[in-house]
């Protein structure tokens, strides 16, 4: 699910759903240390759906946001392939 209310960039809301950090993650009784889960598409489906999430809870109430995601009638999921994941890695640690 695209939270398209935290992004405004198609790519960037699709990076935000398959990526999750967790703070403060246990390892053992004694390490605590971040903890990073990325998810990766090993093989394309014919069709692909993403279903946008355009609520938001502020104050026990729900605000419906309006504002446009652009999408593009062709997208390039090459970011998010099983196969360019050490390229991927490589290049967002660079920026």
């Amino acid at each position: 699910m695209l939270q398209i209310s935290d992004e405004k960039e198609f790519y960037k809301a699709w990076e935000s759903a398959f990526t999750d950090t967790i703070q403060g993650y246990e390892v053992d009784e004694t390490t605590k240390t971040d903890a990073k889960k990325t998810e990766w598409i090993v093989k394309l489906p014919e069709v692909l759906t993403f279903q946008m999430n355009r609520l938001k809870y502020e104050n026990s109430r729900v605000i419906k946001q309006n504002h446009e995601l652009p999408i593009q009638k062709e997208i390039h999921p090459d970011r998010f392939m099983f196969e360019n994941r050490e390229e991927v890695e490589k290049l967002r640690k660079r920026v």
